[in-house]
């Protein structure tokens, strides 16, 4: 008899949709289920290390070098800039803001026409 009211939840599962879509989706659910719940305390994880990476597309394409002089004096104590041979330098890794810098230049020219931005 066991075998029997098995053999027909087996056949009612396989008819499920539900069922087939969570079959074929399985990672896609399971990714979007852990995804929710990474980010379900909804607070914003700041971190000031990101700073640098996200001004310095914008200092290369205002004034086209890596020099952070304008934004030191915004932050009481930048401790992810350095200051070496009298200009603020970034502490961490330039390369991935200098390969972001196409991205960022639409933004740019958004600020630069539409906002006043100009070089200094």
């Amino acid at each position: 008899m066991p075998n029997k009211n098995i053999s027909q939840f087996n056949k009612i599962a396989k008819d499920n949709k539900i069922i087939k879509f969570i079959e074929s989706h399985g990672l896609l659910l399971l990714f979007l289920f852990c995804f929710i719940v990474y980010n379900s305390n909804f607070r914003i994880i700041h971190s000031a290390d990101a700073i640098p990476a996200k001004l310095l597309p914008f200092i290369i394409l205002q004034n086209h070098n890596l020099y952070f002089d304008h934004f030191s004096s915004y932050y009481d104590d930048p401790y992810f800039l350095v200051f070496t041979k009298g200009h603020y330098l970034s502490l961490f890794p330039i390369v991935t803001p200098i390969l972001l810098t196409p991205v960022y230049l639409f933004g740019y020219l958004y600020l630069y026409f539409n906002r006043g931005l100009r070089s200094t």
